[in-house]
């Protein structure tokens, strides 16, 4: 296993793992759907200058990423400088596809009132993936956490002294590496389609 920092021309293996690993109900990697994950926003994660994107590779594979963010309003903002006609245009794809409902629109708008606006100049953990053809197996979760912690060094390096995450409540598997890394679940963000988990780490 050999880790290093991605770059632009990992995206499209990035973009795989994303769309095969995430469950379809994950808003951005689910239902705005592929085209927005290569284009719009890998692009703008990789740009960031405040985010940090690592890669697990084993004879040219990749076989899981990991990402984090020293600011996440930081990154709200690479993400969405320039991108705004090409979001609105796959939100419209994915109301036309019946992926997106206005109800998940509202979810987002109220998450992000509830808690980015609250922590988003705190660093961030996430997104993190595990290549499906080693997902499940034990050796995945020696790489995802592997992967991971290295992110997470990455923050402490940096100076932070703390991060968040959040984990859908229905996906078990990441709830547990979250909490294998040492997070800490705070609170509970009831949506109208779904349950966030807000999780603490301190450095």
């Amino acid at each position: 296993m050999n880790l290093r920092v991605a770059t632009i021309s990992d995206i499209n293996d990035l973009t795989k793992i994303s769309i095969e690993s995430f469950d379809p109900y994950n808003f951005v990697m689910g239902q705005l759907g592929e085209d927005y994950v290569r284009e719009v926003f890998f692009p703008a994660l990789l740009r960031d200058s405040n985010s940090y994107v690592v890669i697990s590779e084993s004879d040219g594979q990749v076989q899981a990423y990991a990402a984090g963010s020293l600011s996440y309003k930081n990154f709200s903002r690479t993400l969405r400088h320039g991108n705004l006609p090409r979001t609105a245009w796959y939100l419209l794809a994915g109301f036309l596809m019946r992926r997106v409902t206005f109800g998940d629109i509202y979810d987002v708008l109220r998450f992000d009132s509830n808690v980015v606006k609250t922590f988003s100049h705190l660093p961030s953990f996430g997104p993190y993936a595990v290549s499906p053809t080693i997902k499940g197996t034990p050796l995945a979760g020696i790489i995802a956490r592997k992967t991971c912690i290295h992110v997470l060094d990455w923050m402490a390096a940096k100076g932070a002294v703390k991060c968040w995450a959040t984990v859908d409540s229905r996906n078990t598997a990441s709830q547990g590496l979250v909490e294998l890394l040492g997070f800490k679940k705070s609170q509970e963000l009831v949506l109208s389609r779904r349950v966030e988990y807000l999780y603490w780490d301190e450095f």
